[in-house]
Protein backbone atom coordinates (compact mmCIF):
# COMPACT_ATOMS: atom_id res chain seq x y z
CA UNK A 1 0.00 0.00 0.00
CA UNK A 2 1.26 3.47 -0.59
CA UNK A 3 0.87 5.80 2.13
CA UNK A 4 -1.28 9.27 1.00
CA UNK A 5 1.59 12.29 1.26
CA UNK A 6 -0.23 14.93 3.54
CA UNK A 7 0.69 18.38 3.45
CA UNK A 8 1.99 19.08 7.13
CA UNK A 9 -0.07 21.02 9.75
CA UNK A 10 0.81 25.29 9.63
CA UNK A 11 -0.30 28.00 11.44
CA UNK A 12 -1.66 30.75 9.56
CA UNK A 13 -0.46 33.87 9.51
CA UNK A 14 -1.97 36.74 11.66
CA UNK A 15 -1.89 39.48 9.22
CA UNK A 16 -3.23 37.89 6.48
CA UNK A 17 -6.66 37.14 8.41
CA UNK A 18 -7.06 40.59 9.44
CA UNK A 19 -10.48 42.09 8.98
CA UNK A 20 -9.79 46.35 8.45
CA UNK A 21 -11.19 47.98 11.69
CA UNK A 22 -10.29 50.32 13.61
CA UNK A 23 -11.25 51.00 17.39
CA UNK A 24 -11.44 54.24 18.69
CA UNK A 25 -11.64 55.78 22.52
CA UNK A 26 -11.23 59.03 24.35
CA UNK A 27 -9.49 58.80 27.92
CA UNK A 28 -8.02 60.98 30.21
CA UNK A 29 -7.40 63.51 26.94
CA UNK A 30 -6.15 61.54 25.04
CA UNK A 31 -6.86 59.72 22.12
CA UNK A 32 -6.15 55.86 21.25
CA UNK A 33 -7.24 54.35 17.47
CA UNK A 34 -6.25 50.99 17.10
CA UNK A 35 -6.58 48.54 14.17
CA UNK A 36 -6.30 48.40 10.60
CA UNK A 37 -7.68 51.03 8.66
CA UNK A 38 -10.46 50.13 6.14
CA UNK A 39 -9.37 53.48 3.89
CA UNK A 40 -6.97 56.60 4.24
CA UNK A 41 -6.78 57.22 8.25
CA UNK A 42 -7.21 60.82 8.83
CA UNK A 43 -7.34 62.71 11.90
CA UNK A 44 -8.79 66.63 11.78
CA UNK A 45 -8.49 69.46 13.72
CA UNK A 46 -11.84 71.05 13.81
CA UNK A 47 -11.32 73.52 16.60
CA UNK A 48 -8.27 73.50 19.33
CA UNK A 49 -7.69 69.79 20.41
CA UNK A 50 -11.15 68.79 18.99
CA UNK A 51 -10.54 65.55 16.89
CA UNK A 52 -12.51 64.01 14.11
CA UNK A 53 -10.88 60.61 12.87
CA UNK A 54 -12.13 59.39 9.83
CA UNK A 55 -11.53 55.64 8.10
CA UNK A 56 -12.57 56.61 4.45
CA UNK A 57 -15.92 58.30 4.83
CA UNK A 58 -16.69 56.88 8.37
CA UNK A 59 -16.11 59.39 11.20
CA UNK A 60 -15.95 59.06 14.49
CA UNK A 61 -16.23 62.24 16.90
CA UNK A 62 -14.91 64.87 17.47
CA UNK A 63 -13.14 64.15 20.71
CA UNK A 64 -11.54 66.90 23.41
CA UNK A 65 -8.39 65.07 23.95
CA UNK A 66 -5.44 68.23 24.53
CA UNK A 67 -3.24 65.59 25.86
CA UNK A 68 -2.28 63.54 23.00
CA UNK A 69 -2.74 61.22 20.14
CA UNK A 70 -2.28 57.82 19.62
CA UNK A 71 -2.36 55.32 16.92
CA UNK A 72 -1.53 52.03 17.28
CA UNK A 73 -1.85 50.02 14.02
CA UNK A 74 -1.72 47.01 12.70
CA UNK A 75 -1.42 47.94 9.43
CA UNK A 76 -3.07 50.71 7.11
CA UNK A 77 -3.77 50.60 3.34
CA UNK A 78 -3.73 54.27 1.80
CA UNK A 79 -2.31 56.73 3.88
CA UNK A 80 -2.44 57.90 7.44
CA UNK A 81 -2.82 61.62 8.03
CA UNK A 82 -3.20 64.63 10.24
CA UNK A 83 -4.56 68.33 9.40
CA UNK A 84 -3.92 70.35 11.98
CA UNK A 85 -6.70 72.39 10.46
CA UNK A 86 -4.77 76.09 11.10
CA UNK A 87 -5.28 75.35 14.91
CA UNK A 88 -3.06 74.78 17.77
CA UNK A 89 -3.18 71.14 18.91
CA UNK A 90 -1.26 70.81 22.51
CA UNK A 91 -0.49 67.50 23.07
CA UNK A 92 2.24 64.93 21.53
CA UNK A 93 1.38 62.96 17.67
CA UNK A 94 2.18 59.79 18.11
CA UNK A 95 1.75 56.86 15.06
CA UNK A 96 3.06 54.06 15.04
CA UNK A 97 2.02 51.81 11.50
CA UNK A 98 2.57 48.57 12.34
CA UNK A 99 2.85 46.38 9.51
CA UNK A 100 3.03 49.12 7.00
CA UNK A 101 0.52 49.71 4.03
CA UNK A 102 -0.91 46.37 2.61
CA UNK A 103 -0.36 47.45 -1.18
CA UNK A 104 2.58 48.23 -2.49
CA UNK A 105 4.47 51.76 -4.02
CA UNK A 106 4.86 54.54 -1.61
CA UNK A 107 1.67 55.52 1.18
CA UNK A 108 1.60 58.96 2.46
CA UNK A 109 1.90 59.42 6.13
CA UNK A 110 1.37 63.22 6.77
CA UNK A 111 1.46 65.89 9.39
CA UNK A 112 0.15 69.48 7.83
CA UNK A 113 -1.58 72.13 7.35
CA UNK A 114 -4.92 72.17 5.26
CA UNK A 115 -4.88 76.38 4.87
CA UNK A 116 -1.22 76.35 4.72
CA UNK A 117 -1.65 77.30 0.84
CA UNK A 118 -3.51 80.66 2.04
CA UNK A 119 -0.99 81.24 4.83
CA UNK A 120 -2.04 78.89 7.45
CA UNK A 121 0.66 77.81 10.20
CA UNK A 122 -1.37 75.30 11.95
CA UNK A 123 0.69 73.86 15.06
CA UNK A 124 1.52 71.16 16.84
CA UNK A 125 2.54 72.78 20.31
CA UNK A 126 4.65 68.89 21.61
CA UNK A 127 6.06 66.19 19.36
CA UNK A 128 5.76 64.34 16.41
CA UNK A 129 6.58 60.62 16.29
CA UNK A 130 5.95 58.30 13.93
CA UNK A 131 7.00 54.67 13.69
CA UNK A 132 7.28 51.14 11.76
CA UNK A 133 5.83 50.50 8.36
CA UNK A 134 6.55 48.20 5.42
CA UNK A 135 9.75 49.99 4.14
CA UNK A 136 7.98 51.94 1.45
CA UNK A 137 6.45 55.13 3.73
CA UNK A 138 6.59 58.66 2.00
CA UNK A 139 6.35 60.50 5.62
CA UNK A 140 6.04 64.02 5.45
CA UNK A 141 5.66 67.41 7.23
CA UNK A 142 3.67 69.67 5.63
CA UNK A 143 3.00 67.79 2.24
CA UNK A 144 -0.44 65.20 2.35
CA UNK A 145 -0.06 64.20 -1.08
CA UNK A 146 3.52 63.22 -3.02
CA UNK A 147 0.96 62.87 -6.38
CA UNK A 148 -0.18 66.40 -5.91
CA UNK A 149 2.91 67.75 -4.81
CA UNK A 150 0.98 70.73 -3.05
CA UNK A 151 2.80 72.09 0.34
CA UNK A 152 0.74 72.31 3.38
CA UNK A 153 3.20 73.55 5.93
CA UNK A 154 2.62 72.81 9.38
CA UNK A 155 4.91 73.67 12.36
CA UNK A 156 5.90 71.51 15.36
CA UNK A 157 6.78 73.15 18.70
CA UNK A 158 8.99 70.15 19.76
CA UNK A 159 10.81 67.77 17.83
CA UNK A 160 10.25 65.35 15.24
CA UNK A 161 11.21 61.24 15.85
CA UNK A 162 10.91 58.97 12.74
CA UNK A 163 12.10 55.49 12.89
CA UNK A 164 11.13 53.29 10.03
CA UNK A 165 11.30 49.46 9.44
CA UNK A 166 15.29 48.56 9.59
CA UNK A 167 16.63 47.66 6.10
CA UNK A 168 13.11 47.18 4.34
CA UNK A 169 13.07 50.81 2.29
CA UNK A 170 13.07 52.89 -0.10
CA UNK A 171 11.53 55.26 2.52
CA UNK A 172 11.21 58.82 2.22
CA UNK A 173 10.62 62.03 5.16
CA UNK A 174 10.41 65.17 4.01
CA UNK A 175 9.92 68.64 5.73
CA UNK A 176 8.45 70.63 3.21
CA UNK A 177 9.48 74.44 2.16
CA UNK A 178 8.00 76.61 4.82
CA UNK A 179 7.31 74.44 7.54
CA UNK A 180 9.03 74.84 10.70
CA UNK A 181 9.95 72.66 13.14
CA UNK A 182 11.28 74.40 16.14
CA UNK A 183 13.73 71.87 18.40
CA UNK A 184 15.00 68.98 16.63
CA UNK A 185 14.53 66.29 13.78
CA UNK A 186 15.53 62.69 14.10
CA UNK A 187 15.21 59.84 11.38
CA UNK A 188 16.28 56.46 11.80
CA UNK A 189 16.31 53.61 9.11
CA UNK A 190 15.11 56.65 6.31
CA UNK A 191 16.37 56.16 3.02
CA UNK A 192 15.57 59.47 1.36
CA UNK A 193 15.98 62.50 4.64
CA UNK A 194 15.12 65.92 2.61
CA UNK A 195 15.15 69.14 4.87
CA UNK A 196 13.13 71.54 2.61
CA UNK A 197 13.60 71.28 -0.96
CA UNK A 198 14.28 74.20 -3.71
CA UNK A 199 11.47 74.96 -6.09
CA UNK A 200 12.52 77.51 -8.14
CA UNK A 201 8.92 79.14 -8.44
CA UNK A 202 8.66 79.14 -4.56
CA UNK A 203 12.01 79.21 -3.19
CA UNK A 204 10.99 79.08 0.65
CA UNK A 205 13.05 77.45 2.92
CA UNK A 206 12.39 74.77 5.47
CA UNK A 207 13.28 75.79 9.37
CA UNK A 208 14.88 73.50 12.21
CA UNK A 209 15.38 75.00 15.54
CA UNK A 210 17.57 72.98 16.80
CA UNK A 211 19.31 69.62 15.61
CA UNK A 212 19.07 67.05 12.70
CA UNK A 213 20.72 63.96 13.01
CA UNK A 214 19.47 61.20 9.82
CA UNK A 215 20.93 57.64 11.29
CA UNK A 216 20.36 54.88 8.19
CA UNK A 217 22.95 51.90 9.45
CA UNK A 218 22.26 49.66 6.75
CA UNK A 219 20.49 51.19 3.77
CA UNK A 220 18.31 49.07 1.30
CA UNK A 221 18.95 50.91 -1.73
CA UNK A 222 20.66 54.12 -1.22
CA UNK A 223 21.19 57.04 1.53
CA UNK A 224 20.18 60.46 0.77
CA UNK A 225 20.19 63.52 2.80
CA UNK A 226 19.41 66.90 1.48
CA UNK A 227 18.72 70.49 2.32
CA UNK A 228 16.99 73.80 1.59
CA UNK A 229 16.52 75.09 5.15
CA UNK A 230 17.63 77.23 7.74
CA UNK A 231 19.10 74.76 10.58
CA UNK A 232 20.01 76.21 14.24
CA UNK A 233 22.11 73.13 15.37
CA UNK A 234 23.86 71.02 13.75
CA UNK A 235 23.33 68.44 11.21
CA UNK A 236 24.63 64.64 11.51
CA UNK A 237 24.05 62.07 8.77
CA UNK A 238 25.40 58.27 9.05
CA UNK A 239 25.49 55.49 7.54
CA UNK A 240 27.79 52.51 9.43
CA UNK A 241 30.78 51.44 7.80
CA UNK A 242 29.54 48.22 7.29
CA UNK A 243 26.86 49.24 4.54
CA UNK A 244 27.54 49.58 0.80
CA UNK A 245 25.12 51.18 -0.45
CA UNK A 246 25.61 54.59 -2.03
CA UNK A 247 25.11 57.79 0.35
CA UNK A 248 25.19 61.42 -0.68
CA UNK A 249 24.97 64.49 1.39
CA UNK A 250 23.61 67.98 -0.52
CA UNK A 251 23.64 71.03 0.89
CA UNK A 252 21.67 73.67 -1.50
CA UNK A 253 22.60 77.24 -1.21
CA UNK A 254 20.44 79.07 0.52
CA UNK A 255 21.46 76.06 3.49
CA UNK A 256 23.03 77.52 7.08
CA UNK A 257 23.82 74.85 9.87
CA UNK A 258 24.01 76.93 12.70
CA UNK A 259 26.83 74.59 14.52
CA UNK A 260 28.73 71.20 13.64
CA UNK A 261 28.06 69.36 10.25
CA UNK A 262 29.44 65.42 10.60
CA UNK A 263 29.20 62.71 8.05
CA UNK A 264 29.56 59.28 8.16
CA UNK A 265 29.22 57.43 5.40
CA UNK A 266 30.28 53.43 4.60
CA UNK A 267 31.82 51.55 2.02
CA UNK A 268 29.37 52.94 -1.28
CA UNK A 269 30.69 55.56 -3.27
CA UNK A 270 29.45 58.58 -1.26
CA UNK A 271 29.15 62.02 -2.75
CA UNK A 272 29.43 65.53 -0.27
CA UNK A 273 27.70 68.03 -2.12
CA UNK A 274 28.25 71.37 -0.87
CA UNK A 275 26.78 73.97 -2.75
CA UNK A 276 24.52 73.75 -6.25
CA UNK A 277 24.61 77.51 -7.49
CA UNK A 278 21.85 78.43 -7.44
CA UNK A 279 21.43 81.97 -8.51
CA UNK A 280 19.65 84.69 -5.82
CA UNK A 281 20.79 82.32 -3.14
CA UNK A 282 23.86 82.54 -0.75
CA UNK A 283 26.32 79.51 -0.55
CA UNK A 284 26.00 77.38 2.02
CA UNK A 285 27.18 78.27 5.50
CA UNK A 286 28.07 75.48 8.30
CA UNK A 287 28.70 77.62 11.75
CA UNK A 288 30.99 75.24 13.39
CA UNK A 289 33.10 72.44 12.47
CA UNK A 290 32.66 69.78 9.87
CA UNK A 291 33.91 66.23 9.66
CA UNK A 292 33.43 63.96 6.98
CA UNK A 293 34.94 60.33 6.92
CA UNK A 294 33.84 57.17 4.81
CA UNK A 295 34.75 53.44 3.69
CA UNK A 296 36.36 51.75 1.19
CA UNK A 297 34.37 53.09 -2.09
CA UNK A 298 35.13 55.94 -4.00
CA UNK A 299 34.19 59.09 -2.69
CA UNK A 300 33.79 62.52 -4.01
CA UNK A 301 33.69 65.83 -2.02
CA UNK A 302 32.45 69.06 -3.80
CA UNK A 303 32.92 72.64 -2.26
CA UNK A 304 31.06 74.46 -5.50
CA UNK A 305 31.26 77.99 -6.04
CA UNK A 306 28.30 79.93 -6.77
CA UNK A 307 29.74 81.83 -9.93
CA UNK A 308 25.83 83.41 -10.83
CA UNK A 309 26.27 85.37 -7.24
CA UNK A 310 30.29 85.43 -6.91
CA UNK A 311 29.44 83.37 -3.28
CA UNK A 312 31.44 80.78 -2.15
CA UNK A 313 30.43 78.18 0.73
CA UNK A 314 32.11 78.83 3.93
CA UNK A 315 32.80 77.07 7.07
CA UNK A 316 33.50 78.79 10.44
CA UNK A 317 35.24 75.95 11.96
CA UNK A 318 37.73 72.98 11.33
CA UNK A 319 37.05 71.02 8.44
CA UNK A 320 38.27 67.24 8.45
CA UNK A 321 38.04 64.84 6.08
CA UNK A 322 39.25 60.99 6.63
CA UNK A 323 38.05 59.15 3.49
CA UNK A 324 38.86 55.15 3.10
CA UNK A 325 40.72 53.10 0.27
CA UNK A 326 39.18 54.09 -2.78
CA UNK A 327 39.65 56.24 -5.54
CA UNK A 328 38.81 59.46 -3.92
CA UNK A 329 38.17 63.03 -4.90
CA UNK A 330 38.08 66.59 -3.01
CA UNK A 331 37.34 69.72 -4.84
CA UNK A 332 37.75 72.64 -3.49
CA UNK A 333 36.74 75.89 -5.43
CA UNK A 334 38.50 78.96 -5.61
CA UNK A 335 35.59 80.89 -3.19
CA UNK A 336 35.36 78.35 -1.10
CA UNK A 337 36.13 79.53 2.41
CA UNK A 338 37.49 78.19 5.53
CA UNK A 339 37.87 80.14 8.58
CA UNK A 340 39.53 77.28 10.87
CA UNK A 341 42.50 74.37 9.46
CA UNK A 342 41.67 71.94 6.50
CA UNK A 343 42.52 68.64 7.29
CA UNK A 344 42.08 65.72 4.86
CA UNK A 345 43.54 62.09 4.68
CA UNK A 346 42.74 59.12 2.60
CA UNK A 347 43.97 55.87 2.68
CA UNK A 348 45.76 53.79 -0.54
CA UNK A 349 43.19 54.50 -3.78
CA UNK A 350 44.20 57.00 -6.25
CA UNK A 351 43.45 60.59 -5.03
CA UNK A 352 42.76 63.53 -6.42
CA UNK A 353 42.81 67.06 -4.25
CA UNK A 354 41.77 69.52 -7.13
CA UNK A 355 39.41 71.94 -7.94
CA UNK A 356 35.66 70.97 -10.20
CA UNK A 357 36.72 74.73 -11.60
CA UNK A 358 40.11 75.30 -12.33
CA UNK A 359 41.64 72.01 -11.82
CA UNK A 360 43.11 73.24 -8.65
CA UNK A 361 42.24 73.69 -4.72
CA UNK A 362 42.22 77.07 -4.95
CA UNK A 363 40.35 77.92 -2.00
CA UNK A 364 41.03 79.63 1.33
CA UNK A 365 41.97 77.98 4.26
CA UNK A 366 42.21 80.57 7.44
CA UNK A 367 44.53 78.23 9.95
CA UNK A 368 46.90 75.07 8.62
CA UNK A 369 46.36 72.91 5.75
CA UNK A 370 47.17 69.56 6.08
CA UNK A 371 47.16 66.73 3.23
CA UNK A 372 48.15 63.02 3.55
CA UNK A 373 47.58 60.19 1.09
CA UNK A 374 48.11 56.75 1.09
CA UNK A 375 49.93 54.48 -1.90
CA UNK A 376 48.47 55.16 -4.73
CA UNK A 377 48.64 57.14 -7.59
CA UNK A 378 47.86 60.60 -6.09
CA UNK A 379 47.48 64.27 -7.89
CA UNK A 380 47.73 67.11 -5.44
CA UNK A 381 46.78 70.61 -7.56
CA UNK A 382 47.55 73.31 -4.61
CA UNK A 383 46.42 76.94 -6.18
CA UNK A 384 44.64 78.55 -2.91
CA UNK A 385 45.50 80.46 -0.34
CA UNK A 386 46.21 79.75 3.37
CA UNK A 387 47.03 81.79 6.23
CA UNK A 388 48.12 79.11 8.71
CA UNK A 389 51.52 78.61 10.27
CA UNK A 390 52.12 75.86 7.96
CA UNK A 391 51.15 73.36 4.90
CA UNK A 392 51.59 69.48 4.90
CA UNK A 393 51.50 67.46 1.95
CA UNK A 394 52.41 63.78 1.99
CA UNK A 395 51.63 61.18 0.03
CA UNK A 396 52.59 57.48 0.19
CA UNK A 397 54.45 54.71 -2.17
CA UNK A 398 52.14 55.20 -5.47
CA UNK A 399 53.56 57.74 -8.44
CA UNK A 400 52.61 61.11 -7.06
CA UNK A 401 52.05 64.38 -8.69
CA UNK A 402 51.97 67.55 -6.30
CA UNK A 403 51.38 71.05 -8.08
CA UNK A 404 51.96 74.13 -6.53
CA UNK A 405 50.58 76.82 -8.86
CA UNK A 406 51.60 80.01 -9.75
CA UNK A 407 48.12 81.15 -7.99
CA UNK A 408 49.04 79.63 -4.67
CA UNK A 409 49.78 82.19 -2.10
CA UNK A 410 50.82 81.64 1.96
CA UNK A 411 53.90 84.19 2.76
CA UNK A 412 53.43 83.36 6.88
CA UNK A 413 52.82 79.33 5.96
CA UNK A 414 55.92 77.48 5.94
CA UNK A 415 55.12 74.58 3.06
CA UNK A 416 56.23 71.01 3.74
CA UNK A 417 56.23 68.27 1.04
CA UNK A 418 56.91 64.49 1.81
CA UNK A 419 56.64 62.50 -1.35
CA UNK A 420 58.25 59.50 0.07
CA UNK A 421 58.42 55.99 -2.36
CA UNK A 422 57.12 55.92 -6.26
CA UNK A 423 58.31 57.83 -8.71
CA UNK A 424 57.30 61.02 -8.07
CA UNK A 425 56.97 64.18 -9.54
CA UNK A 426 56.90 68.06 -7.71
CA UNK A 427 56.14 71.22 -10.07
CA UNK A 428 56.60 74.15 -8.42
CA UNK A 429 55.43 77.39 -10.16
CA UNK A 430 55.15 80.09 -6.66
CA UNK A 431 57.35 80.62 -3.66
CA UNK A 432 54.93 82.18 -2.47
CA UNK A 433 55.06 80.93 1.31
CA UNK A 434 57.18 81.60 4.52
CA UNK A 435 59.90 79.04 3.89
CA UNK A 436 59.80 75.51 1.89
CA UNK A 437 60.74 72.09 2.51
CA UNK A 438 60.24 69.43 -0.02
CA UNK A 439 61.42 65.54 0.38
CA UNK A 440 61.06 63.94 -2.66
CA UNK A 441 61.49 60.45 -0.75
CA UNK A 442 63.08 56.96 -1.62
CA UNK A 443 61.96 56.64 -4.94
CA UNK A 444 64.27 56.42 -8.10
CA UNK A 445 62.61 58.54 -10.75
CA UNK A 446 61.85 61.58 -9.18
CA UNK A 447 61.69 64.47 -10.72
CA UNK A 448 61.45 68.59 -9.57
CA UNK A 449 60.85 71.26 -11.54
CA UNK A 450 60.17 75.04 -11.03
CA UNK A 451 59.88 78.14 -12.72
CA UNK A 452 60.52 80.36 -9.70
CA UNK A 453 63.75 81.18 -8.25
CA UNK A 454 63.95 79.70 -4.55
CA UNK A 455 64.90 81.73 -1.31
CA UNK A 456 67.39 80.78 0.82
CA UNK A 457 64.87 79.41 3.04
CA UNK A 458 64.10 76.96 1.16
CA UNK A 459 65.07 73.25 0.97
CA UNK A 460 64.78 70.23 -1.56
CA UNK A 461 66.39 66.79 -1.37
CA UNK A 462 65.71 63.33 -2.51
CA UNK A 463 65.30 63.78 -6.14
CA UNK A 464 67.10 62.87 -8.75
CA UNK A 465 69.74 65.13 -11.01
Amino acid sequence: MTALRRNPLQLERLDARITPAITVRAQAGNLFVTGYPNDVLTFTQTAANQIKVSDGATNYGPYSVPSGINATLQRFNQGVLFDTGNFTYSGNVNIDLGLGSAFAGLREVSVFDSNGTVGGLGKIAANVSIRNGSGSEYISIGRPSLATGVDLPVQVNGSVFISTRFNAGPDTFELVPGSIVQTNISTTNVDFVTIGFYDPGSPTLATVGGNVVANNPTPAFGFLVETFAKIGGSLTAVSTAGSFAPAALILNDGTTIGTNLTTAFGNGNNILFLGTQIPGLAAPVVGATTNFTSGTGSDSVFAIDDLADNDNMTFFGNVSMSLGAGDNAVNYDPLAFTLGNFTLSASNGNNVVTSALTSSFDGYVGGNLSVTLGNGDNVINFGGTCSGNQIVFQTGGGNDIVNINATAFAPASKLFVYLNGGDDTLNLDSSNFFSGYIDGGWGFGDDFNTSVALPFTWTVTGFEL
